[in-house]
């Protein structure tokens, strides 16, 4: 959790600031006096220190010591009751990050507050994600790394020529140099966007010129970080970008969901009429033009409205369900299973000839009258299919054909696959 160590002396501040942070989702400390915050310190993880100008020694003696210990990567926000253009200037000369009128902290320090969660939320988004960096100076790996290793990020690797990080494994973000002597900084990007196209890349040089600039945008560059960059800057950035990776990931994600949403039955999870119909028309394609066989396979549950009236119609969801699942089970990788409608199921077996589906078809329903259901062993379930092999047509006459077999299986007493080859 994000932890906020708040040093002031004055209870009434301490208290307003306590209902601030902690009403933005965060973690408060407090510490009465300069000492007790740096004993605070070396006992507790803190995000942030806000401090007083009225800290004992001088708010400048308390930024001086935090300066000369470990804790000195720590941002200090100053709370003021004073508001001067000559404090301010002297506070941020200090180093402070931020100056807050104690007046008007409440909103004030609320946002602040606010943008240090958002921004912390992002530091553990970047931990999780893997960086490359691509400099053929060693210095500037040392810098990265320790610089990262402020941040706690240990997911950093060294590359030091193009050749080298494009044979590397994909990364998340890339850092990269785009003056190396093996290929132009441009065709750097060309080539790491080509191989990573979802990818941050961020361009690291000492050249600050608006066409190089603008060229390794065009090529394909998130961003461009002229050296020797801000390492505080630097953070800001790869955040940024960590955020936007982030969620162009989550919004892909939601997309894919959605787009299984549309093709997918609800309480099966196979595919759904619509979708099953679409694929056989592409598998009749296919075979159409490779001359390959396709055969498919439509299966009903035998007396499915007895099992609803009988046992009632969660038992018979049941039944739907545990029987999608043996399809699963038994069909290949290539193979495209769905639910027609209500209890009817539909199989597209590719490359497979009509003995093949009628195997297919009768460990399907070997399987299922061998099912039991827990608590009901009495109950027996059977099912009936009628089998196809595509011989030329359309794929609607496919499908009328196996319905056609899948009603004679029904005349012809239930709990049969009944077979025959269109065309």
């Amino acid at each position: 959790m994000f932890t906020v160590l708040h040093v002031e002396s004055s209870h009434f501040f301490t208290k307003l600031y306590r209902r601030i942070v902690e009403g933005q989702k965060a973690r408060y400390l407090e510490a009465g006096s300069a000492d007790e915050a740096l004993q605070i310190l070396e006992k507790e993880h803190v995000d942030i220190i806000i401090s007083a100008c009225t800290v004992d020694g001088g708010l400048d003696s308390f930024v001086k010591r935090l300066g000369q210990s470990r804790f000195r990567i720590l941002p200090v926000v100053v709370s003021s009751a004073t508001d001067t253009a000559e404090e301010r200037t002297r506070m941020f000369a200090l180093g402070v990050v931020d100056y807050i009128v104690k007046e008007d902290s409440d909103e004030h320090l609320a946002r602040f507050i606010e943008k240090m969660v958002q921004a912390d939320s992002r530091m553990d988004a970047l931990k999780s994600l893997s960086i490359a960096v691509l400099d053929d100076s060693e210095t500037v790996h040392e810098v990265m790394r320790r610089t990262f290793a402020i941040y706690g990020i240990v997911s950093m690797k060294s590359y030091y020529s193009a050749q080298e990080i494009l044979a590397a494994p994909d990364h998340d973000i890339y850092l990269v140099d785009i003056n190396l002597p093996d290929m132009s900084g441009t065709q750097i990007v060309l080539e790491v966007r080509k191989r990573a196209p979802d990818a941050v890349i961020i361009a690291v040089s000492a050249i600050d010129h608006y066409k190089v600039i603008s060229n390794t945008l065009i090529a394909g560059a998130d961003d461009y970080i002229i050296k020797p960059f801000n390492a505080m800057i630097l953070m800001a950035r790869l955040q940024a970008s960590a955020r936007m990776l982030l969620l162009y990931r989550e919004l892909e994600e939601k997309s894919c969901r959605l787009e299984e949403l549309v093709v997918r039955d609800s309480l099966t999870g196979l595919f759904n009429h619509k979708h099953i119909i679409d694929r056989l028309a592409e598998e009749v394609e296919k075979a159409t033009r490779y001359h390959h066989k396709l055969s498919v396979v439509m299966f009903d549950i035998d007396h499915f409205k007895a099992v609803n009236d009988t046992w009632g119609h969660q038992i018979g969801d049941q039944v739907l369900v545990e029987f999608a699942r043996l399809l699963m089970e038994t069909a290949r990788n290539c193979d495209i299973v769905g639910r027609y409608g209500g209890e009817e199921f539909f199989v597209i077996l590719p490359e497979t000839d009509l003995d093949a589906a009628m195997v297919f078809g009768n460990r399907l329903r070997e399987r299922l009258e061998e099912t039991r259901f827990p608590g009901m062993p009495e109950l027996v379930v059977t099912v009936s299919g009628g089998a196809a092999e595509w011989k030329g047509g359309g794929h609607l006459m496919l499908v009328k054909q196996a319905d056609h077999l899948l009603y004679r299986a029904k005349e012809n007493g239930r709990n049969r696959i009944e077979s025959k080859a269109s065309g």
